[in-house]
């Protein structure tokens, strides 16, 4: 009868023969059962290979698991004696459906668990495909097993023999000591009692772990410099810890604008479908701010150091991103921006950290609307891919994508700039204009205007690269007849044939979705034009449309007075709302001369000085009147923007200027005359580099003059170059602001908006940073 038991029974899955046999079927499954090979040392003195299991899934391999708790994760037998081996070591248990693990020790091991801890840690790096955050932190559990005797063998006692025998191998002998057993049983009634009792073995299941403590999926820390080294400083619990000391980490720089401050640091995460995030923060107002930033800017590496409840160092993990260099100098300089731009209370960064750790783990790594992933843009191979990585590209670059894309997701700076440079090699090799964003771009390579354009013409003519659809193409050729009107270029002969007689887009390529209108008689006089739509110009007062109405209506060959319905309504908006408008307010050049000039009268700051901005850029004569009058009206530091606007028109400004110390009584020559100066230093300025130019000369002849006020503003305005010039540079962000303040702040945001729509560091940044 044991003969027939030991050879029904299933044990020979445990034999050393049948441990290869789970070996392989470990490596096609998804490896929770896993063994190792380990050397046995049997009772009879002989040592042979037996399988230890290292991990164990309860789901899949009930009786293995069953076996585990009461003879050890040991298998294999003795080829001598036939002896089972049996220990009471450690295995984990796991229930994948469940996500938990159970470290499971026997009752000798109760002072290894740090041991049987770190061994566990080791297992997970040696597996790293297979970690899970519930495998990080398993519960502990110490199984009872039955005693070994002196001799190495089961003591078993009687009630427990014929579950031996159902546990026994047809391949393997067992050796039973002290056991007896009931011959005179029926074979009959043997076999229903080890039925019965096998079916009570299958319904009874195995304890359960106990239930995984919560691990804190989010977390904020500071950013600090600690004997010359970057360190972000967290406290966690004991748990989380334990996950931030396995997890596969990413790191990069992180500025977030959507709080009451701007928000400056470094983001941690952890790999995997639910991440965990750290954002070690640091004040941007704080002088730290920046050594700590210039060090990231030079090399980004640093240290996360994880204290525990207690305050002991628990965890400290040295962390590099090689590329991030210039992601972390972009956060800096738009931190800085950011906060020389408005007027905030003591306690704004606290709340503003206290607005952040309320939000879970997936709101902070919520991504842009529009991603782009490095080398996204390699192989472009025909005109069709190129258009699509066209607008690809101008949706993401819009400056609320492209902040996000940069400061927030680590898109690194220099795979953004490799990406958009190669969308723009294919577009002027397969002749496709890009959006108006880029065109400063695609001159970059010293061509001249009209050599880069009658090249990109030529191209499209021949259809290089393929045909686009009929409407692209119509598009494309719309957009290469703007560029020329844009840069003075006469429209060659292969563009005239293709536009024909076509002269407005059609509606569905237009930025508006309005009908086309044009001033009646000459832009800048009394115009009497059919009026806005009612409808549309309300919409610029609501907080919801205003910003897309006011950029359709601008983008829409506006008439005289949308174009001051448009500034006008944006005394309301805000500073983001009005630098999205800049760029569109450039492109109307001269047109918007004397709106601009009206508005220079606003009671917005920042709608004075963009007004300045813009006209000091368009440079049309009808300004320089309302600019010499704001020059000396203005009550903020936003005269120098005023003062570097009728800088930019050269010699023909000097004259005015000097009528406005002129028409100076006594006392308003106080104010005067050094505004007048740095005007006239801007002047001179606006020759370059040249010692001789003529706004140099002109100047210089104002030393010798009768006027003593006007001789002065001139000698005032010599001596002084080198200092308006460092000015000027800084504005132009050409160089890193010296002296943060809401006025030179936004004037520096102004310029970047209008000059530069997609963000970028310039290297004269970069290099002072480091």
């Amino acid at each position: 009868m044991l003969a027939r038991s030991l050879a029904n029974s299933s044990v020979g899955l445990y034999t050393s023969r049948a441990a290869g046999l789970w070996s392989q079927a470990v490596e096609s499954s998804a490896a929770w059962t896993w063994a190792v090979e380990i050397s046995y040392a049997c009772a009879c003195g002989v040592y042979f290979a037996a399988q230890r299991w290292r991990w164990i899934d309860a789901e899949r391999s009930p009786e293995l698991a069953r076996r585990a708790h009461e003879m050890g994760p040991l298998t294999g037998s003795c080829p001598s004696c036939g002896r089972e081996a049996v220990g009471l070591v450690e295995w984990l248990e796991v229930r994948p459906s469940k996500s938990q693990a159970s470290l499971v020790m026997g009752p000798q091991q109760r002072g290894e668990v740090l041991r049987a801890l770190r061994e566990h840690v080791a297992a997970l790096e040696a597996r790293p495909a297979a970690t899970q955050p519930w495998l990080l932190q398993p519960t502990l559990s110490f199984a009872s097993g039955r005693m070994v005797s002196d001799s190495g063998m089961m003591m078993l006692d009687a009630d427990a023999i014929e579950e031996v025998g159902r546990q026994a191998s047809e391949d393997t002998e067992v050796t039973i000591v002290e056991m007896t057993i009931e011959e005179e049983e029926e074979e009959e009634e043997e076999e229903e009692e080890e039925e019965e009792e096998e079916e009570a073995l299958e319904e009874t299941p195995l304890p359960s772990p106990a239930p995984v403590g919560p691990i804190q999926r989010e977390a904020i820390g500071e950013v600090d410099l600690i004997d010359d080294r970057v360190v972000v400083r967290v406290h966690l619990d004991e748990a989380t810890a334990k996950l931030w000391a396995t997890a596969a980490l990413s790191v990069r720089p992180v500025l977030l604008r959507t709080f009451v401050y701007p928000l400056l640091g470094v983001r941690v995460v952890t790999g995997g479908p639910d991440p965990a995030v750290i954002d070690g923060l640091i004040d941007v107002g704080d002088l730290e701010a920046h050594e700590v930033f210039s060090r990231l800017a030079a090399e980004f590496a640093l240290d996360l150091v994880v204290y525990g409840a207690r305050g002991a160092t628990a965890l400290r993990r040295q962390l590099a991103a090689p590329g991030r260099e210039r992601n972390a100098a972009l956060c800096l300089e738009s931190a800085r921006g950011l906060l020389a731009s408005g007027e905030f209370k003591a306690d704004a960064f606290l709340k503003a950290q206290a607005a952040l750790a309320a939000g879970s783990a997936a709101a902070r790594l919520q991504p842009a609307p529009v991603i782009l992933r490095a080398g996204e843009f390699d192989g472009i191979a025909d005109a069709a891919a190129a258009w699509s990585a066209l607008e690809r590209l101008e949706l993401a670059s819009t400056r609320e994508n492209l902040s996000h894309l940069l400061e927030v997701d680590g898109l690194e700076l220099d795979a953004y700039e490799a990406m958009r440079k190669r969308a723009l090699a294919a577009a002027v090799e397969y002749g496709l204009c890009p959006p108006s964003r880029f065109w400063r771009r695609i001159f970059e390579g010293g061509e001249g205007a009209a050599a880069v354009i009658g090249k990109m013409v030529a191209a499209r003519a021949q259809r290089r690269g393929g045909a686009l659809s009929a409407e692209n193409e119509l598009e494309n050729w719309f957009r290469l007849r703007d560029l020329c009107d844009k840069k003075k270029v006469p429209h060659p002969a292969d563009l005239q044939e293709a536009l024909g007689s076509e002269s407005a887009r059609p509606m569905g390529r237009r930025r508006s979705h309005q009908p086309p209108m044009s001033a009646s008689g000459e832009i800048g006089e009394a115009p009497a034009p059919a009026p806005a739509r009612a409808p549309a110009i309300e919409a610029l007062h609501q907080p919801k449309t205003r910003l897309s109405r006011a950029s359709e209506l601008l983008g829409s060959n506006p008439t005289f007075e949308q174009i001051k319905a448009v500034l006008h309504a944006m005394e309301d908006f805000d500073d983001a709302e009005i630098l999205a408008l800049l760029p569109t307010l450039a492109e109307l050049g001269a047109r918007a001369a004397l709106p601009l000039s009206e508005v220079l009268r606003s009671s917005r700051r920042e709608v004075r000085q963009s007004a300045a901005i813009l006209l000091g850029l368009a440079r049309d004569s009808r300004a320089i009147e309302a600019l010499c009058d704001g020059l000396i009206s203005e009550t903020t530091n936003g005269w120098r923007d005023l003062a570097r606007a009728l800088g930019n028109y050269g010699p023909r400004v000097v004259g005015p200027l000097c009528d406005v110390i002129r028409r100076s009584d006594a006392a308003r020559k106080e104010r005067a005359i050094p505004r007048v100066a740095r005007a006239l230093a801007e002047v001179v300025l606006s020759d370059g580099k040249s010692r001789g130019g003529p706004g140099r000369n002109a100047v210089e002849a104002l030393v010798e003059v009768q006027d003593p006020s006007i001789a002065s503003a001139a000698q005032r305005a010599l001596a002084t170059l080198s200092d308006v010039n460092s000015a000027g540079e800084e504005v132009r962000g050409e160089r890193p602001l010296a002296e943060e303040t809401a006025v030179r702040g936004f004037a520096r945001r102004a310029y970047e908006a209008i000059t530069t729509p997609e963000l970028e560091v310039v290297e004269a940044d970069f290099e002072e940073l480091g």
